[in-house]
């Protein structure tokens, strides 16, 4: 039986010095490294937006991480392919060091979350 956990944004869970670990840590490895990660071939997927130096050594150590990835922003030539690719053009007008995939597939989107004006409810005069 296989089985796992997704935990996103989990900075504060994971990071340490490898002095003083907060005990969400120990649950973590007993999980993955313990009885019950060995009888169900359970895996634990984390996202983080910290450097890798940041996270606690027991984490990192060899033999307990089993990948790790870092996504970048995309140079101009990535950028202009994977948005041709799905039918998208990119801005020329825009003068950058490159995109990321959220702004690439949020094209239309403005920049930042806008309130919609609600719809009167009740007795109130239009």
């Amino acid at each position: 039986m296989n089985a796992g956990l997704i935990i996103e944004d989990a900075e504060d869970p994971i990071r340490g010095d490898g002095h003083e670990r907060p005990p969400q840590i120990a649950t973590l490895l007993n999980l993955s490294d313990g009885l019950v990660g060995e009888l169900l071939e359970f895996q634990i997927i984390v996202t983080v937006n910290c450097p890798l130096e940041d996270i606690d050594p027991a984490i990192t150590r060899k033999g307990r991480l089993m990948a790790y990835h870092e996504f970048r922003r995309l140079t101009e030539a990535e950028s202009v392919r994977v948005a041709a690719r799905h039918g998208l053009e990119l801005p020329r007008d825009v003068s950058r060091e490159g995109w990321c995939l959220a702004e690439i597939f949020n094209l239309g989107e403005k920049a930042g979350y806008e309130p919609r004006a609600s719809a009167r409810m009740g007795f109130q005069a239009p």
